[in-house]
């Protein structure tokens, strides 16, 4: 069962090319509104988001939702693998105490798989400067005055890109890896499938020297296919503790024990870095944000249980930092 399990998680890292055709609707409930908001970065490329605005939001702060691997979309689900409706509760809570919130589909995701879409011209570079020009957008919404970014898993080094490169209030990193992308998918395939790490080992150090790897063992085709080598290799590139000893906003670091893709050194790692981080460890939360401490069976299980709600602890904990740090 472990071994299936790790090889399904390993799996969610890089599965791309998945349309995901359904489109949040626009709707309205007793304490906030939500509608559909579009980034043009080009005439051609267009990225879609849904923005929740509280009934009332005097305190002027919106966070941006930065997902995390994969095809992972602005609710935080994955078609026909993920449903969990993380990203879409935390911005429904964040609504209840007054703050905004954008949660996106990035490129190649959701809405925003458009005609020209190409795995191929995928980077990790085009995914920051993507986000960098959602933040720029939403600080042009009237009302806006304090920006909030909250990565999730991948979406953690991203965000902590662009709050290098621009002006944000705060950083909340959830489960996000402290070590370069390619040693955490090594690790993976080492507990998942050891008789497949050397060949995994000599795929990734072809990528990070720029060639294209085609000498692939079915097991790992999927994850190594050529069209997403380049975005891996961009991937590959990034030291999350590097990066986040350059942020100088209030950062908050938070990682559940009971999650089976990030382990809780990562975060360690991460907060070591920077010890200006705030670090809590959330007994029992797994890697999407649900608790399983009462029973060890619902930690895969509550991947498809899109009813399931939060960790009761990561709300408070998120708003409890943003009161404090965002007076």
């Amino acid at each position: 069962m472990k071994r299936v399990a790790s090889r399904f998680l390993f799996y969610l890292l890089f599965l791309w090319g998945i349309p995901i055709i359904s489109i949040a609707q626009i709707s309205a409930n007793g304490c906030y509104t939500e509608q559909e908001v579009e980034l043009s970065l080009t005439l051609e490329d267009q990225l879609y988001g849904t923005l929740t605005i509280p009934e009332t939001n005097s305190r002027g702060i919106a966070v941006v939702i930065v997902p995390g691997s994969g095809p992972t979309d602005r609710d935080g689900n994955q078609y026909g693998l993920i449903y969990t409706n993380a990203y879409k509760f935390i911005a429904h809570e964040l609504a209840k105490v007054g703050i905004s919130c954008l949660r996106y589909d990035k490129a190649g995701v959701g809405a925003s798989i458009g005609p020209n879409y190409n795995e191929r011209k995928l980077s990790f570079d085009s995914y920051a400067n993507s986000l960098q020009h959602w933040i720029k957008q939403l600080k042009e919404e009237k009302g806006i005055r304090k920006i909030v970014l909250i990565g999730h898993s991948e979406g953690t080094i991203l965000a902590m890109i662009a709050a290098g490169k621009i002006h944000v209030d705060a950083y909340i990193g959830i489960a996000g890896p402290g070590s370069p992308a390619d040693s955490v998918l090594l690790q993976q395939i080492k507990e998942s499938m050891p008789a497949r790490y050397s060949s995994a080992t000599s795929i990734i150090d072809s990528i990070k020297m720029g060639k294209i790897a085609t000498n692939i063992p079915s097991e790992l085709k999927l994850t190594f296919r050529p069209s997403i080598q380049p975005y891996l290799r961009s991937f590959f590139e990034y030291d999350p503790c590097q990066l986040i000893k350059g942020l100088n906003c209030p950062i908050l670091l938070i990682q559940g024990d009971s999650d089976l893709q990030i382990k809780t050194e990562e975060a360690v790692r991460l907060s070591k870095a920077n010890p200006a981080a705030k670090l809590v460890l959330i007994e029992g939360m797994n890697h999407v944000l649900k608790n399983c401490a009462a029973d060890p069976q619902l930690n895969l299980k509550s991947y498809h249980l899109p009813l399931l709600t939060l960790d009761p602890t990561l709300m408070p904990t998120i708003t409890t930092f943003i009161d404090n740090t965002l007076k």
